[in-house]
């Protein structure tokens, strides 16, 4: 008997610090929420090369992060920016943005300038 309410103890106190814990971020996010009621769009780019094998992984962790922070579904868009990717990757990528409106897979459509700078290019652009 004495084991299971120690146990009984335990647990109350991980819960109790799990509530704290998910107060705390509650309090933060209201702390840096937006004081401007003025809503934006903003876009995220996501640069595609060559065979990537963990490319439906990473936009349902976006998709998944960002409709996890109460953002409307119209207001942010994943492009895929086409930077030579292979048939399967592509293929994935257009299965992924018929299921999921807000992702678009984009080609050339940066200029070379914005386009180095947003996949971290190494080569410097003139």
């Amino acid at each position: 008997m004495t084991w299971l309410l120690f146990i009984g103890k335990i647990l109350f106190v991980l819960l109790a610090i799990w509530g704290l814990v998910s107060l705390g971020h509650t309090v933060v996010r209201w702390m840096l929420r937006s004081v401007s009621q003025k809503e934006r769009d903003f876009f995220l780019v996501v640069c595609v090369q060559g065979h990537d094998e963990e490319i439906e992984y990473l936009l349902r962790q976006l998709l998944s992060h960002y409709q996890g922070d109460r953002i409307p579904p119209g207001r942010y868009q994943i492009l895929c920016l086409d930077r030579g990717m292979d048939s399967e990757t592509r293929t994935i990528c257009e299965k992924m943005a018929k299921q999921y409106p807000m992702i678009r897979i984009v080609e050339g459509i940066l200029p070379k300038e914005i386009s180095a700078i947003v996949c971290k290019e190494e080569k410097k652009v003139v």
